[in-house]
């Protein structure tokens, strides 16, 4: 294998492995940073859960049983889904959001207090932790 061929590899290799540790390319500025969310019982997955400000899209998919929504709270953001989605259905979401913490829960219910909550951190320092 040809030297650029195994670098290309090898960078290739390595931007992959740093994902799941919470270290993303900077984005591009116009679109939105995609966050993953998944809703089961019990409990709400967001994935990455460190941002840097500014417009990002939830990615929702209910991968319960039962219908369960998102509801989301922090620095100047009180939004939710419009409607409740059904097991195996998926919704979008975007926000704009700034520096702070922020909570995720299920509104439907009492599925927030049985535990459908998390938090999501957002930092002011952009590029960091971009996809």
């Amino acid at each position: 294998m040809r030297y650029r061929s195994r670098l290309a590899l090898g960078l290739a290799l390595t931007l992959g492995a740093c994902a799941p540790l919470g270290l993303y390319r900077p984005g591009d500025g116009t679109a939105p940073e995609v966050l993953d969310v998944v809703l089961r019982e019990g409990r709400v997955d967001v994935s990455p859960d460190l941002v840097a400000r500014g417009k990002v899209e939830l990615d929702i998919v209910n991968e319960g049983t039962l219908e369960h929504g998102i509801h989301v709270v922090g620095p100047g953001v009180d939004e939710q889904s419009d409607e409740l989605i059904v097991p195996g259905q998926h919704s979008r979401l975007i926000l704009k959001l700034t520096p702070g913490t922020y909570v995720l829960t299920c509104p439907d219910g009492d599925h927030a207090e049985r535990g459908m909550r998390t938090t999501l951190s957002v930092t002011d320092s952009t590029g960091s932790f971009r996809r």
